[in-house]
């Protein structure tokens, strides 16, 4: 099963107008009636109008049918309602009562192509170096060391 990333994200709340102003703020693209787009990945993002904040609509981005016959095919065998065809799937969460969407679409192409941050990994200097603590050098481990990091040898 190839779930590829979130299709769309539909939120409610009581304050729409100043949700919108945020969003347009923050820079994304103002389509009208509540909704946004981003520069690469199109309509992504709904706000409507709910008496408390909270998560509507859930839309999930799918490759191909197969992976709708899949998820519907185990949503079935634990008794969740749903509807589908060849290219979409539609339930709710049971807990929570929001909608939830998979839909087959194409993968998103960044264009210029974007490069990971080079910060964001464990422990690692801007030049790509990995960093250890003292604590990790000296065999402390908060998990499995009965005595303090703090009292470890150095």
């Amino acid at each position: 099963m190839a779930l590829h990333g979130l299709g769309k994200v539909t939120i409610g709340v009581p304050n729409v107008a100043e949700t919108i102003a945020y969003y347009e703020d923050f820079g994304l693209e103002r389509l009208g009636d509540g909704r946004f787009a981003t520069r690469d990945g199109g309509e992504q993002l709904e706000i409507v109008a709910a008496p408390l904040r909270r998560l509507v609509l859930l839309t999930v981005a799918a490759d191909d049918p197969d992976d709708i016959g899949a998820i519907a095919a185990r949503l079935r065998r634990l008794d969740v309602p749903l509807t589908a065809d060849m290219t979409s799937l539609h339930t709710n969460d049971p807990a929570t009562g929001t909608a939830v969407r998979v839909e087959v679409r194409s993968r998103v192409a960044f264009d210029p192509p974007v490069a990971a941050t080079p910060y964001n990994g464990p422990a690692a200097s801007n030049d790509g170096a990995v960093l250890r603590s003292p604590h990790a050098l000296n065999g402390c481990s908060r998990a499995s060391s009965a005595t303090p990091c703090s009292a470890a040898p150095t």
